[in-house]
């Protein structure tokens, strides 16, 4: 049912924004327990945005480290 819902999204969106479309929904169900929970939060902007941010972060934090994950490294062990 889940992955219905999610086709249509996933075929007209691009990588990007269907990262920050599952990213808002994720932080809106988050919203939705803690109302459920009693610990009401602020509006859908704000929820809306603190998910996009976070999917940017991500994003920086990935395109930092691919210098490191593209550096080769030795499958074997070597003596010293």
């Amino acid at each position: 049912m889940l992955a219905n819902c999610l086709d249509r999204p996933r075929r007209i969106l691009d990588h990007n924004s269907f990262g920050d479309f599952l990213a808002v929904l994720w932080e809106y169900w988050n919203a939705r327990n803690r109302f459920i929970f009693n610990r009401q939060e602020g509006n859908l902007h704000t929820l809306g945005k603190r998910a996009i941010d976070f999917v940017k972060s991500y994003c920086e934090v990935q395109e930092s480290m691919s210098p490191l994950a593209a550096a080769k490294h030795a499958t074997t062990w070597n003596l010293p």
